[in-house]
């Protein structure tokens, strides 16, 4: 593929597919998603991760001279880790936060449920981030609060994967910054 759209278009191809599986993924999420809608839309997201990784370096690279390859690939994997570093904070962030919010709205639209217990509720989930939703089903009115839990989880997600999608479409529109890469003999 590389040679027929060159480094550049394989990274724009991958990084759109990113794109496209993200945001099919988010609008896809239900409290009923099938595994198998998921895991379709991930296998579209992994190609894209492929196609753009594995030609990244090299046009990151394609112009560094090769005295200072080294450098130049120690200090572009250093960016890329603490890109993947301070995007996982955030996306978690924007997750956790998420989750907490919708679930105090949800919660609220609950009639007669305690303060206490709806407090309770959203201190458990937001900090398992949504993986003690089960454990809802032990307090009062547990069914209402797991449905609660389950709505606020989907929102929650939704946020959080069209935010990655954000910020990889912003990647993909650095990539028409890149100029054209000098042709090898």
């Amino acid at each position: 593929i590389s040679r027929r759209i060159g480094a550049r278009g394989v990274v724009r191809l991958g990084l759109a597919l990113e794109v496209i599986a993200i945001v099919g993924l988010s609008l896809s999420l239900s409290t009923t998603t099938s595994g198998w809608v998921i895991a379709a839309w991930l296998f579209v997201y992994g190609g894209g991760v492929g196609f753009a990784t594995a030609q990244l370096t090299g046009v990151i690279l394609a112009e560094v001279p090769p005295a200072q390859s080294g450098e130049a690939s120690g200090l572009q994997s250093t960016v890329r880790q603490l890109g993947s570093s301070i995007g996982i904070a955030f996306l978690g962030t924007v997750l956790v936060s998420t989750l907490g919010a919708t679930l105090t709205t949800n919660l609220a639209g609950i009639a007669g449920l305690d303060p206490a217990i709806a407090a309770k509720a959203v201190g458990l989930v937001r900090l398992s981030a949504g993986a003690e939703i089960g454990q809802l089903a032990d307090f009062a009115n547990g069914p209402a609060l797991i449905e609660a839990a389950k709505g606020a989880m989907v929102t929650a997600a939704r946020a959080t994967t069209l935010s990655a999608a954000a910020i990889i479409f912003i990647g993909l529109l650095a990539t028409l910054r890149i100029p054209a890469l000098p042709e090898k003999s």
